[in-house]
């Protein structure tokens, strides 16, 4: 068997799974404790900035339209300098494969 390592996999592959929707809409656990569910996955975005546009979820039970990023690792985030970058600044929620980080984004 071929040794699969987490931490390789392709952020186009999430970007895949986000667009298709495959893990359906929720609910998903938020790191901070509160519950996501997706409305609306947002409008891929192709060119710099976040990488959906205008998506809908909801936040235990508040509905927030904005950005979404996604990451391989939550130590993008700061690692790509989304944290200095106003074009993130909508961005409502990081959807990471990996929580490699405690440190808020």
């Amino acid at each position: 068997m071929t040794d699969f390592n987490l931490k390789r996999v392709p952020e186009s592959l999430l970007s895949h799974i986000w667009k298709g929707q495959w893990l359906k809409q929720g609910p998903f656990p938020a790191s901070d404790g509160r519950v996501v569910r997706v409305k609306w996955a947002g409008r891929e975005n192709k060119d710099s900035g976040p990488d959906f546009l205008n998506a809908t979820i909801v936040l235990d039970d508040e509905v927030v339209t904005g950005d979404i990023e996604l990451h391989v690792k939550s130590s993008d985030w700061r690692s790509h300098g989304h944290h200095l970058d106003p074009h993130f600044n909508n961005v409502i929620l990081q959807v990471v494969f990996w929580d490699d980080s405690k440190k808020p984004a």
